[in-house]
């Protein structure tokens, strides 16, 4: 396990500067659904830490396993402000606590899941939850939607911006963008007439602490290769385009956009900095003195890129932590050397 220390040192330069936001949270209760996955663990974790530093929130972890993320956090924060709360969304009879502040970050799901599994994990769920949140006088919801909302991105397109008016095409199989698009007016629509206001953040690719080394990663598939002794491996040309948000960083920008952000507006969340995926592999493969490999299959989407103008201009942030650090702390966490 990392050091004791290690994530309130990741936190604490993401909070330095923003405690007059961040303040704004004090007294408050902030209901996290999907608190045991890579995006609420980071949320949950900053609310802990705020709490530390003396800005006490009440968190609500809301999750189908919520004691998956007391066992990440045990033992490296103050654990006394967590409530945590058993809940399966998708299930129309759950009883859901009340709260001032919503942070939905629950649908971490595989884009190839099947059709109803989807339906109901990113569809229903958000909707009961949007309807909860405004029967019950919550006052804001931030839902993380996903980039993948703009659909295919063109080639002359160099970083998406939320005025890009493409969209996955209904009839041709990608129901998880759709799924996503289809939440965003769900919520809103759900949320229109009553006091709570609802902020997108079209969350894109990310990095750092808590980030599955298994599954559609492929960040983390590199660094589960590079410390396993490699080859890294890398599917298809390695020529898309990416780019990587670290956790932190992340954690702070959706609760910028959950106090600061307009309601009924959408703002794009994670990192304007190219990295291609070949390079993205030989980074960790150098870091881990070990060689890259590449292998059959496709590429995937070539270009996954947000312009991250309106975040940094309406909610005053900005990336604080660079992609070599986050792989460097991605690599500490799950055991990698600390050079």
């Amino acid at each position: 396990m990392a050091g004791y220390d290690l994530i309130r040192s990741w936190l604490d330069p993401v909070i330095d500067g923003q405690e007059a936001l961040l303040s704004e949270l004090r007294g408050r209760t902030v209901l996290v659904a999907g608190a045991s996955g890579f995006v609420g663990t980071w949320v949950s974790a900053l609310l802990l830490r705020l709490a530390e530093r003396g800005v006490a929130t009440g968190l609500i972890a809301l999750a189908r396993r919520p004691k998956r993320l007391r066992e990440r956090l045990e033992g490296l924060l103050d654990l006394s402000p967590l409530e945590e709360v058993p809940c399966d969304l998708t299930d129309p009879s759950a009883r859901l606590p009340r709260a001032d502040l919503i942070v939905h970050a629950a649908g971490e799901v595989r884009a190839e899941a099947a059709p109803s599994a989807l339906e109901a994990v990113l569809v229903d769920a958000v909707g009961r939850v949007a309807s909860h949140g405004a029967r019950t006088g919550a006052k804001r919801m931030i839902l993380v939607s996903s980039g993948a909302v703009y659909g295919p991105q063109p080639e002359g397109v160099g970083r998406l911006e939320e005025s890009y008016g493409g969209a996955p095409d209904s009839c041709g199989g990608d129901f998880y963008g759709n799924a996503k698009r289809w939440a965003e007016a769900l919520a809103l629509a759900r949320a229109q007439g009553s006091g709570l206001e609802v902020v997108v953040a079209r969350a894109f690719s990310f990095s750092g602490a808590f980030l599955p080394l298994e599954g559609r990663f492929a960040l983390g598939q590199f660094v589960r290769d590079g410390l396993a002794g490699g080859p890294v491996r890398v599917r298809g040309s390695g020529r898309p385009l990416r780019s990587y948000l670290d956790g932190a960083d992340l954690a702070l920008w959706l609760l910028a956009a959950l106090l600061r952000g307009r309601g009924g507006r959408s703002y794009n969340v994670g990192s304007p900095r190219i990295v291609p995926l070949i390079e993205a592999a030989r980074h960790v493969a150098e870091k881990c003195n070990c060689a890259v490999a590449l292998f059959g299959g496709p590429d995937g989407a070539m270009r996954y890129v947000p312009s991250t103008e309106r975040a940094q201009e309406e909610l005053a942030v900005i990336q604080t932590v660079p992609f070599e650090e986050s792989v460097r702390r991605m690599l500490i966490w799950n055991g990698g050397s600390l050079s």
